[in-house]
This record gives C-alpha cells, sequence and structure tokens, in this order.
C-alpha cells in the first residue's frame, strides 16, 4: 500500500521533533488533518477559533519551548493574517519572533494603494488559484462572486417576468400536507406517480421557494457582514448574527 502525501509529511515533521500543531480546518488541508487523525500517538492538534490564533499559539510555543512552532491553514484570507504575523515588513529573520506593526503605506496622495499590495510571496502549492502570491485568491474569490450575484439577479427577473414563478412557487397551504406525503413516497423508496411532476412535485415547489425568499436573502445578508468597511461602520449589524465574524461566516 503506497504512502499517502500527508502521512509523509507528517512523518517527517515528527522526525524534525514537531509533537504540536495548531490550526484551524478547511477544505485545503482535509488530507492532512485525516492524516493527525492516524497518527494520534505522534501530534496533539490544536483547533484555534482563527488563523491569526494560531498565529499567536505557534510563536508563543516557539519563544517559551525553544521548539518549532508550527501552524496549519488553508489559503485564503485567514491564511494571510497568519502568514503576515510572521512575514512583517519591519521583522528581521532570526532576530525578531514577532512584530504587529502595519504595512508601510505609500505617504505620496499620487500613489495608488491596493489590496494588491497586500500579497504574500508564497509556494504555488499553498497558494491556489493564486499560483506564486497567496493573495491573489481574495480577487479571484471576489471577481467571480460578480458572475454569482449576476446570475442570481437575473434568475429572479426571469422568474418573475415571465410568469414561470407560478410554476415554481407554491399559492396554496395546501403544499405542506403534499409535500409531507411526497417525502413519506420517497422515504419508503417508493416513485410517486408521474401527474405529481407536472410541473413540479410539491417538495421542489417548497425547495425553489425556500431559496428564493429564504435563503437567497439569508445569503445577501449575512455576506455583507464580511465586509471589513460594514463591520467597521455598522458594528451592531454584525452582533444580529452572532458575537463576532467568524460566527457569521460559520452560518453565511
Amino acid at each position: 500500500m503506497s504512502t499517502k502525501v500527508s502521512d509523509f509529511l507528517l512523518e517527517r515533521l515528527s522526525e524534525w521533533g514537531v509533537r504540536r500543531i495548531y490550526g484551524y480546518p478547511g477544505d485545503g488541508i482535509n488530507g492532512i488533518l485525516g492524516g493527525l487523525e492516524r497518527h494520534q500517538d505522534l501530534f496533539e492538534f490544536v483547533q484555534v477559533r482563527h488563523e491569526e490564533m494560531a498565529a499567536f499559539m505557534a510563536t508563543a510555543h516557539a519563544k517559551f519551548t525553544d521548539e518549532v512552532g508550527v501552524c496549519l491553514a488553508t489559503s485564503g484570507p485567514g491564511a494571510i493574517h497568519l502568514l503576515k504575523l510572521y512575514w512583517n515588513d519591519n521583522s528581521t529573520l532570526g532576530k525578531e519572533w514577532i512584530r504587529f506593526t502595519r504595512k508601510n503605506v505609500p505617504v505620496n496622495k499620487d500613489v495608488v494603494y491596493t489590496s494588491l499590495d497586500d500579497e504574500v510571496p508564497a509556494s504555488p502549492w499553498l497558494a491556489l488559484p493564486g499560483g506564486k502570491n497567496l493573495g491573489i485568491g481574495r480577487h479571484w474569490h471576489f471577481f467571480s462572486v460578480i458572475f454569482w450575484i449576476l446570475n442570481g439577479l437575473i434568475y429572479v427577473v426571469l422568474l418573475f417576468a415571465t410568469g414561470e414563478w407560478a410554476r415554481l412557487i407554491p399559492t396554496s397551504w395546501s403544499i405542506v400536507p403534499a409535500a409531507f406525503h411526497t417525502f413519506l413516497t420517497y422515504i419508503t423508496l417508493h416513485i410517486p406517480p408521474a401527474s405529481e411532476f407536472h410541473p413540479y412535485d410539491p417538495l421542489q415547489q417548497l425547495a425553489y421557494a425556500g431559496v428564493v425568499f429564504l435563503l437567497a436573502p439569508f445569503m445577501l445578508l449575512t455576506g455583507a457582514t464580511m465586509s471589513p468597511a460594514v463591520a467597521a461602520r455598522f458594528p451592531w449589524y454584525i452582533k444580529i448574527f452572532g458575537d463576532g465574524r467568524l460566527d457569521v461566516a460559520c452560518i453565511s
């Protein structure tokens, strides 16, 4: 049986004396998390509330134990925060173990400073889909969101402009018992009669109505809280959905 990459990585870290890893789960590192499950005898995995906390804990671990502090995070804005606590503009390799100074911003008003200046050089394997620059992943993300928004707006406009909503959206409360009946039919591994699929069965109609009138508005309301500008201008708005942006990110 061939050795998994995650197992090889963790075994090598173990040979180097690493015994504790601080990190935050994510899709891009699920393979390593699976490896940690298989090597519980070698490592203690400390799951943090945010990637920044992993950096704090790992640097403190290195400072007070003289051991290597190890962080684990997947590509994203949180990972950028994690990296910046190590690779600050004014940090001197081998001398300073952490810095909290701000990034140098051009004082010349004629110089345009954008988030592209926040990009952090990193291995292409760590910075997908940003290639060699971890920060560019944010720009891919927000650029692609534009198309999702346009797609949703076009869908809703056409839904009501063409009258198709009458085929998708329930217009009577009788849909509730009908949907329950359809659910029982499916759960008992039976096939509903073909007449129930014209135009859509009750469960499908409820699902479409839920997406258009509940899920989509909820995503827009919670998604707005991810904006630093909204968080700074309307801090009370975030409190509506949780104790902080991390809580809102979990439900959005």
